[in-house]
């Protein structure tokens, strides 16, 4: 399972995830969850956001869960 959810690696972390996304009725959600093995530590993430008005479904709002993620990563110093 770990192979098939390895979605980054470099020297200093690898990270492990999963993204999703339900259309329910006329609403939107999207999720990106796993865990960032670093050298010392071991950081579990979730994000589920909904898309904003008017938000391209393809070209905007699903890249955005993987980005959002990733910059909270960064703000954190998970990532270098």
């Amino acid at each position: 399972m770990k192979k098939i959810m390895l979605f980054d690696k470099t020297d200093d972390y690898a990270i492990y995830a999963k993204t999703g996304m339900v259309i329910r009725d006329t609403v939107t959600y999207g999720w990106f969850v796993g865990y960032v093995e670093t050298k010392g530590n071991t950081y579990y993430f979730a994000t589920n956001i909904a898309p904003g008005e008017g938000m391209d479904l393809w070209g905007e709002f699903v890249p955005a869960r993987i980005e959002v993620t990733l910059q909270a990563l960064r703000y954190y110093d998970i990532l270098n």
